[in-house]
């Protein structure tokens, strides 16, 4: 049994992208909030914490369908759940598209903020497909909200010096 930080969770129910989750599984929003929070800051952290979205969000779709699965790799998961009929070819591309760039974020260093808003865009649309299967009485219509940039600090004078103004 794990233990989970209720701060983290409080944290990833306030996602607008992610928050639905965590009544699901808490781990999907955290993971998923906070790779949305760092798709700017930090996008090789975002593609990781991407990458582990997608595998709690496979072993949950294990757990749930009662699939059969021997193995430990995410290359595995995937594969059975599409051979059970519970992903379909464009669900499981999406999930070896994370997996994969995931690894990349890992073992080669990626830092590619457009690789990192795809990917989180990518674990919204899993995510939400999981909360309206699972949620058959609140099928209303959500759209992905992209996370804005930071923005930039301001030069402002201070006597005849520049000065940056922190904007946090």
């Amino acid at each position: 049994m794990r233990s989970i930080d209720p701060q983290l969770v409080a944290a990833a129910r306030e996602s607008a992208n992610f928050g639905d989750l965590a009544p699901i599984e808490p781990l999907l929003a955290i993971y998923a909030a906070g790779a949305e929070s760092g798709v700017y800051t930090d996008p090789n952290g975002a593609l990781i914490k991407c990458r582990q979205f997608g595998e709690v969000l496979a072993e949950q779709l294990i757990r749930r369908s009662g699939t059969r699965f021997v193995g430990s790799k995410q290359v595995e998961r995937i594969k059975a759940l599409e051979r059970a009929g519970v992903l379909t070819a464009a669900t499981a591309d999406a999930l070896h598209d994370i997996r994969q760039i995931g690894n990349q974020a890992t073992h080669s260093h990626l830092f590619n903020v457009r690789s990192a808003l795809r990917s989180v865009e990518q674990c919204w649309q899993l995510g939400n497909l999981l909360r309206l299967a699972l949620n058959p009485d609140d099928q209303r219509p959500r759209s992905f909200i992209a996370p804005r940039p930071p923005s930039p600090p301001k030069v402002v004078a201070v006597g005849d010096q520049a000065q940056l103004e922190d904007r946090h």
